[in-house]
């Protein structure tokens, strides 16, 4: 197999482009307001530039970990904890404009309310080309949730005896981790049957309310089951249900 290839010349980037939001995090629903600026390294606008930009979802996970267990990093199945900044997620939308006379284009983009509650992380990527028909590219990204708190459940241990006291405490905090006094629902469902899809059934429920530093504690003892889930919910000022969902696992008991 034979055949030819060209190699150009490296040319160096004569101007950036920058994307930047007028917050850094926005509730589902709001629009995210976002300026592209362009400028050559010389100082002077990249004037009436043509622009194409694209917005990408992925989803974030608000990183627990170092509220519980005090570790800066957490590896998942699907990688590091927060978001991965070099997977931009799935393409929402797309654009196009022109620069004005300063470099400068400001985009609206809307979010959308999450119906399963999720949190996401948008990314807006911004192609611009210039008249000499140089393209650069910037992007910049933003966390977009559900809610604005946060809550978390800790237990004392992983397996629990048959009547043993579970030892539960309770983290409400905003996103950027800010202890928040809330109340908070608790509900035990138990699982007769080994597996995540076993069929669940109700045990008790309770309501507790956290501090001003955002903690509580609940004693549950726990049954002769195999094992059972905890799921917490509090709702912030929009009516908007933070939830979180933990595991506790008896010893002793046949499956």
């Amino acid at each position: 197999l034979y055949g030819t290839f060209e190699v150009q010349e490296y040319k160096k980037p004569e101007f950036e482009v920058a994307v930047s939001t007028d917050k850094a995090r926005y509730l589902q629903g709001e629009t995210i307001q976002g300026t592209i600026n362009a400028r050559y390294y010389f100082g002077a606008p990249v004037s009436n530039g043509h622009v194409k930009y694209s917005t990408f979802r992925s989803g974030f996970q608000f990183p627990y970990w170092r509220i519980l267990w005090g570790d800066s990093e957490y590896e998942s199945d699907e990688g590091e904890g927060v978001d991965n900044e070099d997977y931009f997620g799935q393409e929402i939308s797309q654009g196009t404009g022109q620069l004005d006379t300063d470099g400068v284009l400001h985009v609206s983009l809307p979010t959308e309310v999450d119906a399963h509650k999720h949190d996401y992380s948008y990314r807006i990527e911004a192609h611009v080309t210039d008249a000499s028909n140089r393209e650069i590219t910037g992007g910049h990204g933003v966390t977009v949730t559900y809610s604005t708190i946060v809550v978390l459940l800790k237990t004392d241990r992983y397996v629990y005896a048959p009547g043993q006291q579970a030892n539960i405490t309770i983290h409400t905090l905003d996103y950027d981790s800010n202890p928040v006094s809330a109340t908070v629902s608790l509900k035990f469902e138990g699982h007769r049957s080994w597996g995540s899809n076993a069929p669940a059934g109700a045990l008790s429920q309770a309501s507790v309310s956290t501090d001003s530093r955002g903690v509580a504690h609940y004693a549950y003892t726990v049954p002769k089951i195999p094992w059972l889930t905890v799921t917490a919910g509090s709702f912030d000022r929009n009516q908007r249900e933070a939830t979180f969902t933990t595991s506790l696992w008896i010893s002793d008991v046949s499956y």
